[in-house]
């Protein structure tokens, strides 16, 4: 049995899973955590048993159910020697460490004192780089720990990604999957309406073929050749980003907005357009086309992806703001009609 003096002449011997002893003061421990305090006090086997040992010996608690390293954690950090905490190296070793931690922190509700080396573990992982369920746990150990930052970017990792038919069972609670699944549904309408805009446009030119070339002052139904290259110039652009035809686009809302980000205002050089491509009667399809790519990157940009903390827990007092990541813009007005100015985080770079 391997044993760590943490306060070399405490009073109790926590025995963990693992055949570890770690020596620690129940005075400490009971002013840290209530499950201790009570489990240390008058009215508990542990604490009987405390009081009738002798003076200078510990008393040895056998708890055979707590990890040996996460208990070794709470107890540095209880005793103000931090220092001593040593996290895992890679991702998933980092993002499991603080979702046992967290739950650890819940079953001694010491939530509090083990805030700081959770939140210093989660600046490192980059939901991104998880599995789908290490994500859920991620965004239910944040939810716990009151991390509004980590919260959100979990949340929009688990809303980016969709096919929430496929998840089965949830290992987070009921409302943050909810708020999940209604924020994809949100953003899904918009991007939905937003390429519908896009193809639309494209397509109604293609039915028109603008016919208006005059010959000798004389208007003649002739098909604009310049139009109509624009138009499958158009068209061909769509398709390199697979949002035309309908069938060739991913049913994930992270590749649709990759598709509106990455569309290009295609040109057309070897036809010159005609004097009539640019009159007051006629709009030409690449300027049309052009404004209708910037709508939907502004439309994008604003869209929000990540569930807001603040919001589920309903913590906010009215009139204030929400804290969530700091990219994107505020809205400018209460469009939510719950007295809050939410903020609508940008979607990024993927």
């Amino acid at each position: 049995m391997r044993r760590v003096d943490i306060l070399p002449d405490g009073d109790i011997i926590l025995a963990v899973k693992g055949s570890l002893e770690l020596r620690v003061s129940s005075v400490v421990l009971s002013m840290v955590s209530p499950v201790f305090k009570t489990m240390l006090g008058p009215h508990f086997a542990e604490g009987q048993a405390l009081r009738r040992q002798s003076a200078g010996l510990p008393h040895v608690i056998t708890l055979p159910d707590d990890d040996a390293q996460l208990m070794k954690v709470l107890c540095l950090v209880s005793h103000h020697q931090a220092r001593g905490v040593q996290a895992p190296s890679d991702e998933a070793s980092k993002a499991m460490f603080v979702i046992e931690l967290v739950a650890l922190a819940d079953k001694y509700d010491c939530m509090e004192i083990l805030k700081y080396p959770a939140a210093s573990c989660m600046t490192a992982v980059d939901p991104e780089l998880l599995n789908r369920t290490t994500r859920m746990m991620c965004a239910e150990a944040a939810f716990k720990l009151d991390d509004a930052l980590f919260f959100g970017r979990c949340t929009r990792s688990l809303v980016l990604e969709g096919e929430f038919l496929a998840w089965g069972a949830s290992t987070c609670r009921d409302s943050i999957l909810n708020a999940v699944r209604e924020t994809a549904d949100r953003t899904l309408s918009i991007l939905a309406g937003t390429i519908d805009d896009i193809v639309t446009s494209a397509g109604d030119r293609l039915g028109a073929l603008y016919e208006h070339h005059s010959v000798d002052n004389c208007f003649v139904s002739k098909e604009c050749e310049y139009n109509t290259a624009a138009v499958g110039t158009v068209l061909r652009a769509l398709r390199a980003v697979q949002l035309r035809p309908p069938s060739s686009q991913s049913c994930k809302l992270r590749d649709k907005i990759r598709s509106v980000q990455a569309l290009e205002v295609p040109t057309v050089t070897l036809i010159s357009p005609c004097e009539t491509c640019f009159d007051g009667d006629s709009e030409n399809i690449l300027e049309m086309f052009e404004r209708t790519i910037s709508h939907a990157r502004n439309t994008v940009q604003r869209i929000f992806t990540a569930v807001c903390s603040d919001c589920l827990k309903q913590i906010s007092e009215k009139n204030s703001t929400c804290r969530t990541p700091h990219h994107g813009e505020w809205a400018t007005s209460d469009e939510d009609g719950d007295g809050r100015l939410h903020y609508y985080p940008k979607l990024g770079d993927w």
